[in-house]
């Protein structure tokens, strides 16, 4: 085992207290969302506003201490790859029609296209790692390639190095 399979990443306090929140969760949770939604409503903003706001807002909120907890505390959250994952595809209320909560998939499907095409552009950049010369073309010179220089490129922390497809490689291996 690696040295930084031997480290356990600590707890971000944000994870805990979101932990904490949700274990004294009480009560209509219904109520508490339309109470926020109302709120909200009251100073002129609705979902999608607050949410940009929140991640990135204006240079006021990128510095405010208390907005950046809270928008650090969503993107630590467990919570976040189900977000995510309903908004790729929304969970229908019984007897729904609404086709309008689908729209969210179509952006869901074009970020993950746009994700991936990073991936394949770092591909094409170890596209001469991967070259056989033409006078080394044998079952050893195809097979052959210097799998240190590959993991070197791949997952060291410099520029020109490839982090998206190393953690892609190390996720599905």
């Amino acid at each position: 085992m690696d040295e930084d399979q031997n480290q356990t990443p600590s707890c971000p306090i944000q994870l805990k207290n979101t932990q904490r929140l949700r274990g004294m969760l009480t009560g209509n949770i219904v109520s508490k969302v339309l109470s926020v939604l109302s709120s909200m409503e009251s100073i002129g903003l609705n979902l999608p506003l607050f949410l940009d706001f929140l991640s990135w807002g204006d240079q006021e909120c990128v510095v405010n201490v208390k907005i950046r907890y809270e928008c650090t505390t969503l993107m630590v959250s467990k919570e976040i790859l189900s977000i995510l994952e309903c908004w790729r595809s929304p969970p229908w209320a019984a007897c729904s029609t609404d086709v309008q909560a689908k729209a969210a998939w179509l952006v869901m499907e074009e970020f993950a296209f746009s994700c991936v095409t990073e991936v394949v552009k770092e591909l094409q950049g170890i596209q001469e790692l991967s070259l056989c010369p033409s006078d080394k073309v044998s079952d050893s010179g195809l097979t052959h390639f210097l799998i240190e220089d590959m993991v070197l490129k791949l997952s060291s922390p410099t520029p020109g190095s490839m982090p998206k497809l190393w953690a892609l490689l190390q996720k599905v291996s």
